[in-house]
């Protein structure tokens, strides 16, 4: 989905969280007839067709979580092992108006996470973090909205904006509207031939897990047989593409994938400290392995083999009812409520889509 999902970029195909973020997630824009003006379309020859429709399931195997406060964890912390880790996402992109010199679309994502821990994990002293993490999974949903405005015939803009309602929540205990996250991105680029479009812009995003101003850098290009090619907007995701067929492909890379979850009290037993709005922030990279291709008329499969290394995984404190800018630690330093490691992850997931003809 495009962009869904930019969260180092933009949000959270994340919880991101993510949608992987799909700037091609459109029909082919066609030269109106009788029209003087022409416009460069939004994708380069080679790409998979748009996504209308998707719902995936992914799962990560065992690793630990190891939990400090205040502090980074150290030996004397307790580890706690996670048996597993299931992500279901079910997402939707309709252009809703489809032009040649413009095209606006919509798309909303849900996505939610199960924790499951081994058996004997918990004891009395138990990290409130990790009680609340195997009683409740996060939840987040999405809605995004896109433009694609060409200029002419060689550049274009584009622009979203994207809100995330990420959390612990349920929907007998919601947390408030005021919870939602917001961010937008802007890209100002060029496309020279059908095989070759480049851009670079600037995104407010929670992908890497907080608050954060970014560079974007945009890249989709493809070989002119047809069987090479790149799909690429760092630092949300950049992949190599190989077409083994018309219909069928292999894409390998990395994503980014990410968001901030509200954290609160939504069982019979308070697990979390009370009076302190705390907010987890996650961020993931994915490395991937993926496979394309055909299920029947406009339906398809993808197959993904991955690792997942955690770039963030820290429960933080609003300051005076304010989410904290920290930029990476330039703006500030300031020590995190619980900071947390987590170990890597073998990833295993599919996706049926629906798409466009």
């Amino acid at each position: 989905m495009i962009l869904v999902s930019i969260s180092f970029v933009y949000a959270q195909k994340t919880d991101s969280t993510a949608v992987e973020e799909d700037f091609s997630a459109y029909e082919n824009m066609k030269v109106e007839e009788g029209s003087i003006k022409t416009y460069c379309t939004q994708k380069v020859f080679g790409q998979a067709p748009s996504r209308l429709l998707g719902l995936t399931y992914e799962q990560q195997f065992g690793h630990d979580i190891t939990t400090g406060l205040e502090t980074a964890p150290t030996s004397d912390d307790k580890t706690y092992r996670i048996s597993s880790a299931s992500v279901m996402r079910a997402e939707a992109n309709f252009p809703v108006i489809s032009r040649n010199s413009f095209i606006f679309s919509l798309g909303g994502i849900y996505t939610q996470t199960n924790y499951r821990f081994k058996d004997d994990a918990f004891d009395g002293s138990d990290s409130p973090l990790v009680r609340s993490l195997s009683e409740n999974p996060l939840r987040n949903f999405q809605l995004n909205a896109t433009l694609f405005k060409p200029l002419n015939e060689k550049t274009f803009f584009l622009t979203q904006a994207l809100g995330e309602y990420a959390g612990n929540w349920r929907l007998s205990s919601m947390q408030p509207i005021g919870r939602t996250k917001f961010s937008l991105l802007g890209v100002l680029g060029r496309k020279p031939s059908d095989r070759k479009m480049w851009g670079v812009g600037l995104a407010r995003t929670f992908r890497a897990g907080e608050v954060n101003y970014i560079p974007l850098v945009m890249f989709n290009y493809s070989s002119p047989n047809l069987k090479h090619g790149t799909e690429i907007l760092f630092p949300a995701y950049a992949y190599y593409r190989y077409n083994l067929s018309a219909q069928s492909m292999l894409r390998f890379g990395m994503e980014l994938e990410g968001t901030s979850f509200n954290l609160r009290n939504t069982g019979d037993t308070d697990i979390l400290p009370e009076n302190h709005p705390l907010e987890l922030r996650r961020s993931e990279i994915k490395l991937r392995a993926m496979w394309d291709l055909p299920v029947k008329n406009f339906w398809r499969t993808q197959i993904a083999l991955g690792y997942r290394l955690m770039y963030r995984y820290n429960v933080d404190q609003e300051v005076d009812g304010k989410e904290m800018l920290r930029l990476f630690g330039v703006v500030s330093d300031a020590p995190y409520f619980y900071q947390n490691n987590v170990g890597s992850a073998i990833t295993l997931s599919a996706t049926f889509n629906l798409v466009s003809p």
